[in-house]
């Protein structure tokens, strides 16, 4: 039953009169899936306590108008809603749709209130902020998500990204992107377009062991590998460099050319640069940034196959520090030296240098704590503490 009120010349408003009386809301009616659908719709799309007909007219859409009549008739003789009508063109029509307790219906279904979302939101700034502490390389994404004004579920989903790649890192899994979104949503497609453009905007993917093509392990100089299947030699002579895949680098290929040194060079440039002007016995590798999984195991097996010292040359910042850490721990597994090379103080006084910022400060401070921080290494980064300044080895190598 639904009463019917007068408010002024040609206007009228429609309510339950449980509504006007008693000031609840009454059990909602059965509703087919197409009318649960749409009240889920007007529900959610905005927490203004009236909505104007025409906004709602225009969100169920053409294919949906039919139900909209109905559905407000149904929502107001339950004691949802209260409809505004007004008289124009020899008829009454609906100008405005009000909800007698928003919060409530949203409740009953399933839907978050402001408060909710707010409270929501609050809890998983506070999961990110706990995230950046714990895992300096995702502040960068976090500090994105923290201060950007993004739709709650968008802001969920790409926090929810950012733990599965802890979860990858921490496994020590590498893979190709397919692998990764398998791993974090149980579908190789499941995660979009734009959402791999943000991870690849703020972090190094391929480092992290997630690759978009198979991984290549770069060599440059005095090395030759051979395949019992093949005929000839894999070797750069006569070539600036060589690319292989990293998982191809394993038996039954043996190393026919024994370097006597190898050097590892992160960035790209100088690697190209320096390939073209090694000196006798020398192996040059490219080292991408923090080394993935797959780039580790190349490595590890060329060790194991033809074992020599190792020059490590980093961007003398605290974030090479880190990466030539992580390359050198694989030299120590097999009991073979190796050493920082061009990436000291020195090297900062004459390049220009950036800024510090606030993850290169936290970084720093973890680095100066480890014991087996090589002593040129404490001393760049007790010089990048003193100066607030870092640099990139591009300048100078």
């Amino acid at each position: 039953m639904i009463e019917t009120m007068p408010t002024g010349r040609n206007q009228r408003l429609r309510s339950s009169p449980v509504v006007v009386q008693a000031h609840h809301m009454l059990k909602l009616p059965a509703l087919s899936t197409s009318q649960q659908q749409l009240l889920h719709d007007w529900l959610h799309s905005s927490e203004a306590a009236q909505r104007r007909w025409q906004s709602l007219l225009d969100l169920a859409g053409i294919h949906r108008l039919e139900l909209t009549k109905d559905l407000a008739e149904l929502l107001c003789a339950a004691g949802w809603a209260i409809l505004k009508e007004k008289f124009a063109q020899h008829q009454w029509s609906i100008s405005h749709l009000s909800w007698v307790d928003l919060p409530a219906a949203q409740s009953l279904l399933g839907i978050a209130s402001q408060a909710q979302k707010r409270d929501h939101k609050q809890h998983l700034h506070a999961q990110l902020q706990q995230l950046t502490q714990e895992h300096l390389w995702l502040s960068s994404a976090t500090q994105h998500l923290l201060t950007s004004n993004l739709p709650a579920a968008t802001l969920l989903s790409r926090s929810q990204l950012l733990q599965a790649l802890v979860n990858w890192q921490s496994e020590q899994r590498s893979g190709l992107r397919q692998d990764f979104a398998l791993a974090a949503r149980q579908d190789t497609k499941g995660i979009s377009s734009s959402e791999w453009d943000w991870l690849a905007e703020h972090l190094d993917l391929e480092s992290l062991g997630i690759e978009r093509f198979a991984p290549i392990l770069w060599l440059a100089g005095a090395i030759s590998l051979q395949h019992p299947d093949h005929v000839g030699s894999c070797s750069p002579q006569g070539l600036s460099f060589i690319g292989l895949p990293s998982r191809q680098l394993l038996a039954p290929w043996q190393v026919s050319v024994m370097p006597q040194r190898y050097w590892l060079i992160e960035n790209r440039a100088s690697f190209e640069r320096q390939a073209t002007q090694l000196e006798k016995g020398v192996c040059l590798i490219w080292l991408p940034g923090r080394p993935s999984h797959s780039w580790q195991e190349a490595i590890a097996w060329l060790l194991t196959k033809a074992p020599a010292p190792a020059d490590i040359s980093c961007d003398p910042d605290p974030a090479g520090v880190d990466i030539a850490l992580t390359a050198g721990r694989i030299w120590e597994k097999y009991d073979l030296s190796w050493q920082p090379h061009r990436m000291g103080v020195q090297e900062c006084l004459t390049a220009q240098t950036k800024v510090l910022n606030t993850y290169d400060q936290a970084r720093l401070d973890q680095l100066i704590r480890k014991a087996d921080l090589p002593q040129s290494l404490h001393e760049l980064c007790l010089h990048m503490l003193a100066t607030q300044a870092k640099s990139e080895q591009e300048g100078w190598l």
